[in-house]
C-alpha cells in the first residue's frame, strides 16, 4: 500500500516553496524503491504524468526530478517511451524555470538510460553472440541506444542555445555528464567541445563562470581536447 503515499507527495510537489518541492521529490524517489515493476508502470507513471502535464509550472519542475525510476526500474517499452516523451516535453517547456531544471537533469537522465542499458546487457543472453570460427564475443554497446543518444544530444543542443542564461548556465556540467555516457572519445569531443567553447564566449558572465567551475571535469572527460579547452579558457 506504499503507493498511497504518492497522493500527498504530489500535493507537496506542487507548492511554490522550492525546499518543500525538493523534499517531495526525494520522498517520491524513496517510495519508488519500494514499488515493484508493475506498480512503477501504473501508479508511479501516472504520478509522473500528472506532474509533467500539470498546469502549474511547479508541478512540471518537480516532474523533472521524479522521472528516473521509470527509466531504471522497468523494462516496459511503452512506459519508458512515455517517460522519454515527457522529459523531452519538459525540455521544450514554455516556462524558463522548467527548462532550467530539465537542463540540469539532462545529464542525470542520460546516466539513467545508460544504467538501464548496462543492466539489460548484463542480464540478456541474446545481447552477446559468438562469431565463429574466430570465437569472438560481441556485446552491445552499454551507452544509450543510438536513437536515445541522438534525442538527448538534440535536447541538449537546444538547451545550450536557450535565450535564458539561467538555462544556458547548466550547459557545462550537463555537457560533461552527457559526454560520460558516450563510449567513443571522438563522439564525446564532437558533442561536448563545441558546446563548451560556445559557453566560454557566452555573453552572460554567469555562463562563463560555470565553465570555469567545471573546467577540470571537462578536461578529464574530453581526452585529447585539453589543448583546445585550455586555449579557450585562457
Amino acid at each position: 500500500y506504499v503507493m498511497i503515499l504518492l497522493e500527498p507527495i504530489e500535493a507537496l510537489a506542487l507548492v511554490e516553496d522550492s525546499h518543500v518541492r525538493e523534499k517531495a521529490v526525494n520522498s517520491a524517489l524513496s517510495v519508488a524503491t519500494a514499488l515493484d515493476e508493475n506498480r512503477i508502470n501504473s501508479y508511479y507513471l501516472d504520478f509522473v504524468r500528472r506532474l509533467a502535464t500539470h498546469d502549474w509550472f511547479t508541478g512540471r519542475i518537480s516532474a523533472c526530478g521524479v522521472l528516473g525510476p521509470v527509466l531504471t526500474r522497468t523494462t516496459n517499452h511503452n512506459a519508458r517511451e512515455e517517460a522519454k516523451h515527457l522529459f523531452a516535453r519538459l525540455c521544450r517547456d514554455d516556462t524558463p524555470m522548467v527548462r532550467r531544471v530539465a537542463a540540469a537533469k539532462l545529464g542525470e537522465i542520460a546516466s539513467q538510460w545508460q544504467i538501464h542499458n548496462e543492466h539489460y546487457f548484463s542480464t540478456n543472453d541474446d545481447c552477446a553472440t559468438v562469431d565463429a570460427p574466430n570465437q569472438v564475443m560481441h556485446q552491445s554497446n552499454p551507452e544509450p541506444q543510438n536513437d536515445d543518444l541522438e534525442s538527448l544530444i538534440t535536447l541538449f543542443t537546444a538547451l545550450a542555445e536557450d535565450e535564458q542564461d539561467s538555462v544556458r548556465l547548466q550547459t557545462p556540467r550537463t555537457c560533461v555528464q552527457l559526454a560520460n555516457c558516450i563510449v567513443s572519445n571522438e563522439k564525446r569531443c564532437q558533442v561536448a567541445l563545441p558546446a563548451i567553447l560556445k559557453a566560454v564566449a557566452d555573453r552572460s558572465w554567469r555562463v562563463r563562470w560555470s565553465v570555469a567551475c567545471d573546467f577540470d571535469s571537462a578536461c578529464s572527460t574530453l581526452d585529447g581536447c585539453q589543448d583546445q579547452l585550455c586555449s579557450a579558457i585562457i
